[in-house]
């Protein structure tokens, strides 16, 4: 018995669960999907695995996939990123503003007015996408909707974040349809109908991600992971014996769930996977420094190992 299995079992010596019982049964469910589904787990460095950690390959947005802004939809059948090219470089603001869409069939690039794009999210389909956009150094920004064939419909719905810091905005996160929409800091997220302005939830908390259906929005507040019912504001607490730093995606049927987690007292922190059903969670693989989980996502297969046919 190493190290490692001594202090995880140390950690769950009470007679209370303490999450890995169902790791088998988590495990058997997550890799069904896969097999099902043709979809994998992205990782921080844009790297594809299966949920036992079998790697498939590389996303292959850039050569260094960890400066790379991007979504992924939640069907994880396209993806959307900011070329590294379209970032500006001060003094000269001369670059074209660019987003990247790709869902392994069609590829194309999207402008829109402003210097840069900070976050994105899309749809399900690619019908609806969301950005925040900067007209210079200096701007607070403005979160933009893109809508319509091939997303040319450009809308400003500034709006609808209140007093929302768009600068400081980390992640969108988008419902399958794009009817929903979370924005979140390092600090405090919101939920809204971005069509409406409705407000569904605010509060503390970080990396805000939208179940696949919209009715759901999890996150990390004080290390600890929530889920919240957006329409009546119901909460459940997940992984409690431990420590989370960060939420990931959803899996396209809205029931698996992929988070950064450090149990009891263990020196590791690990991507798992968790059934938002049960609560049950397994370990999927060990993470680095600096990779807060935030950037598992799932992946079809089909847009994996193979280069979009867009100049990066």
């Amino acid at each position: 018995m190493t190290r490692r299995d001594l202090i995880t079992l140390a950690a769950c010596a009470a007679p209370i669960s303490c999450g890995q019982q169902g790791d088998n049964e988590v495990l058997i469910k997550a890799s069904k999907l896969s097999q099902r589904d043709n979809i994998l787990v992205l990782d921080y460095t844009l790297h594809a695995h299966t949920p036992t950690n079998a790697s498939v390959g590389r996303l292959m947005l850039e050569d260094e996939g960890r400066g790379v802004q991007f979504a992924i939809a939640p069907d994880g059948g396209c993806i959307v990123w900011i070329p590294r090219n379209a970032y500006p470089s001060a003094p000269d603001y001369s670059s074209r503003p660019l987003v990247a869409v790709w869902d392994g069939h069609a590829a194309w690039t999207l402008t829109y007015k402003g210097i840069r794009a900070g976050a994105v999210a899309v749809s399900s389909k690619y019908r609806n996408l969301y950005l925040t956009a900067f007209d210079d150094a200096t701007s607070p920004g403005r979160l933009l909707h893109l809508q319509g064939e091939q997303l040319k419909a450009s809308l400003d719905i500034t709006g609808v974040a209140g007093n929302l810091d768009l600068s400081a905005v980390e992640r969108l996160s988008t419902c399958s349809d794009g009817t929903i929409l979370a924005m979140g800091t390092r600090e405090s997220l919101k939920v809204v109908d971005p069509k409406s302005g409705r407000g569904y939830f605010s509060g503390n908390g970080r990396f805000p991600a939208l179940s696949p259906d919209g009715k759901h929005v999890a996150f990390v507040d004080q290390g600890a992971l929530f889920i919240v019912n957006v329409v009546d504001g119901s909460r459940r607490q997940f992984l409690s014996r431990g420590t989370v730093w960060g939420v990931g995606g959803w899996s396209p049927d809205g029931e698996l769930l992929l988070a950064a987690y450090r149990e009891g007292l263990s020196f590791f922190k690990q991507l798992v996977v968790v059934d938002t059903a049960s609560g049950q969670f397994a370990d999927i693989f060990e993470m680095g420094e600096g990779d807060f989980g935030s950037r598992a996502m799932w992946i079809k297969r089909h847009l994996v190992n193979r280069k979009p046919p867009i100049e990066a």
